[in-house]
């Protein structure tokens, strides 16, 4: 029998909330990815703290669930989107206020990081922001988060302060170093199972513009490129930083290639200098120029994407550094498996080699935070990217392969947890078990989640 949610709007009559039918339903249904849009029973937009913890104390009282929180909707792993539940959709909460004199700003969590640029850009201050503008703020801050400043600020939550947080049970808190800190360091990691971040305070830093752009190469200057990124990390100072996309998108027919993301964050001058290895190699494509902070992190937003667009994540590891010969298995292997006619859906597919510089990370201990990636080691994003609902299934087995071949050759292979579990959280489209992402934070998380969420109305990970 379908609800009504009578009490519920009495109880918010200021608040949006659409039900099957009704006009704005399907918009806010939308998400980045369509394979992540499911019906839901309910859809509440709180403005704010207290009207989230009415929509809460709702659900978990009528058990509208699943219960599910959507912040920017850029989440793959469907745990944006409610089949058949609530969702408590956080955008209309994205306000931002910049403090100069600390250097701070708190803003709110339906926010998405080009909010956040662009109100910190105005006081030429910039923090760990990820690298895609659209990418909304909670899920990026809670999992972990690098960007392109993760060389020399380390990761968006690391740059984290403070949070208002709505617990399991409605109540209303800041976590932070001083307040509730048991809270606050697993929410450094594994925020979204122990509740609703409303507003975010973080630390800012002094930013100017910098050097950065897409170069293009064709798929036999993989080698030169892998050698140099290895080069590049054992030379950085953590003001560069690449990025090595596999992919079938070279013009004009969208043969395989290589696109090269490069940053330097200093003038260009610099900025050629450091990547003269790579621009004497005669890129097919060069974007490269002087751009601002918020154009950096909107770079891969220039790309066109339709409504009809499915997105996976998958996650893997490589150790530094990275062996050319594997690299080359992997991605011809790729490329094989893409380029068969059976599979054209697919052909729009990803692999990313992030070169994050890991120095100012591994300054964190790995118990300091929920956070259990902190090892010399960064971080493969296998993006499945197709448009036939009949593909999913076969979207999710490729990239699963591709994960296992990734592990078997080139993966991290240190002693178990001593360095983190080299398994980035935001990286993962499925439930797993807690140790993979977590290593030995997870049996601190579990006593954490008993006492914060007992009754485990936050399911991101099931098995916490």
């Amino acid at each position: 029998m379908t609800m009504k949610f009578d009490e519920l709007m009495e109880a918010l009559p200021d608040t949006e909330i659409f039900l099957p039918g009704y006009i704005g339903y399907e918009d806010r249904l939308k998400r980045w990815s369509a394979s992540c849009i499911k019906p839901a029973a309910v859809i509440v937009c709180p403005r704010n703290a207290f009207e989230v913890r009415i929509a809460l104390r709702y659900a978990t009282q009528h058990k509208v669930f699943p219960l599910v929180v959507c912040g920017g909707g850029h989440s793959t792993g469907g745990d944006n989107c409610s089949d058949g539940g609530m969702v408590i959709d956080l955008r209309r909460i994205c306000s931002t206020l910049v403090n100069t004199e600390s250097q701070t700003i708190t803003f709110g969590g339906g926010c998405t990081w080009e909010d956040v640029n662009g109100a910190l850009w105005h006081h030429e201050l910039a923090t760990v922001s990820g690298t895609v503008g659209d990418t909304g703020v909670g899920g990026l801050i809670l999992g972990g988060g690098y960007g392109y400043l993760s060389g020399s600020c380390g990761l968006a939550l690391d740059c984290l302060l403070s949070c208002e947080v709505v617990l399991a049970n409605g109540d209303i808190v800041t976590a932070s170093r001083e307040e509730s800190p048991d809270l606050f360091w697993a929410l450094r990691g594994a925020g979204p199972n122990f509740g609703i971040v409303t507003h975010f305070t973080s630390q800012a830093f002094v930013q100017g513009e910098s050097w950065a752009g897409f170069l293009g190469y064709a798929p036999d200057k993989l080698p030169a490129v892998i050698e140099f990124g290895n080069r590049l990390m054992e030379t950085n100072d953590g003001n560069s930083m690449i990025s090595v996309i596999i992919g079938n998108f070279i013009p004009p027919e969208n043969s395989s290639g290589l696109m090269v993301v490069v940053f330097h964050n200093g003038t260009e001058v610099e900025g050629r200098k450091t990547f003269k290895p790579l621009l004497d190699l005669n890129p097919l494509g060069d974007t490269t120029s002087v751009v601002s902070y918020p154009d950096l992190n909107m770079m891969f937003n220039k790309y066109p994407r339709g409504p009809d667009d499915r997105h996976l994540f998958g996650g893997g590891s490589f150790t530094f550094p990275l062996d050319v010969a594997a690299a080359q298995e992997i991605c011809d292997q790729f490329w094989m498996t893409t380029n068969v006619p059976e599979n054209n859906d697919i052909r729009g597919s990803t692999i990313a080699f992030e070169y994050n510089p890991t120095n100012k990370i591994c300054e964190v201990s790995l118990g300091e935070t929920a956070f259990g990636n902190r090892g010399q080691f960064a971080s493969i994003c296998i993006s499945m990217n197709w448009t036939k609902e009949a593909n999913d299934a076969k979207a999710r087995s490729i990239s699963k392969k591709i994960a296992q071949l990734c592990a078997n050759t080139v993966g991290w292979k240190g002693d178990k947890y001593s360095d983190g579990t080299s398994t980035y959280a935001n990286y993962f489209s499925s439930i797993t078990k807690a140790e993979k992402v977590y290593g030995p934070n997870a049996a601190r998380l579990r006593k954490l989640k008993s006492k914060y969420d007992p009754k485990n109305v936050f399911k991101k990970i099931q098995h916490l």
